[in-house]
């Protein structure tokens, strides 16, 4: 108790959050990112030269390897917290839902081809000077220089990636119109006022966000996650919104997907079917 104490209460809801996180993301096998369990042989690490290796779903956590060739690798659902991969090459690995907490630390790395696909908190790694494919390079810029108001992320293919809002990330009066964010988890996020007009939306996972004011209105919505989000006064006209969870989502001057306007305001679970 007297260590909880001395924990900063931002640290305090950090650890919440990467808990909440990882039970979520159970839940929802298609962004699923299994915590590893699978302890790893240390012999295993010795030679520089990795390429191929298949590390799926093993511990690899507070490692050094720095300048390993992992060209490659299998590191599916791999706990990688805290691990250098300072100048390694990773080139077509495969970090699919492998854990980033704790800073890994990519720096100088080469991860060109290498799959991020649901990779959790890919805001918390170090990616100074890492080689990376194009759609991931424009993410990693957006969450670690922030993005601001007004910024111009139309058309950019946010889908699978897995990041969340712990460190006061916002993206209020963002233009994200016709993006794509099919299968995404951005949970917690500061929507406010931002532009999703048109966006593929499908399946996407946007648990406890504020979409207050935002445009959705076109967008394809099915299937996505929208518990206990804040949608007042949004406009979801003309969306699609077949098979959305909205249990615990605010309501308030909302317009509907037929163009009316949801004049009372309380957390509801609408039926639009």
């Amino acid at each position: 108790m007297r260590e909880l104490e001395k924990m900063t209460q931002r640290n305090i809801i950090r650890h919440i959050m990467r808990l909440a996180c990882l039970l979520c993301l159970f839940a929802l096998p298609a962004l699923a990112c299994q915590e590893a369990t699978v302890p790893i042989d240390p012999t295993e690490l010795v030679p520089d030269d990795l390429s191929g290796e298949d590390f799926t779903l093993k511990i690899l956590s507070l490692l050094d390897l720095s300048g390993k060739n992992l060209q490659g690798a299998k590191l599916s659902g791999a706990s990688l917290k805290g691990t250098s991969f300072e100048g390694a090459d990773l080139r077509n690995a495969d970090l699919s839902g492998a854990i980033l907490a704790f800073e890994t630390n990519f720096t100088n790395a080469d991860l060109r081809g290498a799959n991020l696909n649901r990779a959790c908190f890919l805001e918390e790694a170090i990616w100074t000077n890492a080689k990376l494919d194009p759609k991931w390079a424009k993410l990693i810029k957006v969450i670690t220089e922030g993005p601001y108001s007004g910024q111009d992320l139309s058309e950019v293919d946010f889908s699978e990636s897995c990041i969340n809002g712990i460190d006061g990330l916002s993206f209020a009066g963002v233009n994200f119109s016709s993006s794509d964010f099919n299968h995404a988890s951005w949970q917690e996020m500061d929507f406010r006022n931002a532009n999703f007009r048109g966006s593929d939306l499908r399946n996407a996972y946007f648990f406890g966000s504020d979409f207050q004011g935002a445009n959705l209105s076109g967008s394809n919505l099915s299937g996505a996650n929208l518990v206990s989000t804040n949608l007042s006064q949004a406009d979801l006209s003309g969306a699609i919104i077949e098979g959305v969870d909205f249990t615990g989502a605010l309501f308030c001057q909302t317009i509907m997907p037929d163009g009316s306007i949801r004049q009372d305001c309380a957390t509801i679970t609408p039926d639009f079917q």
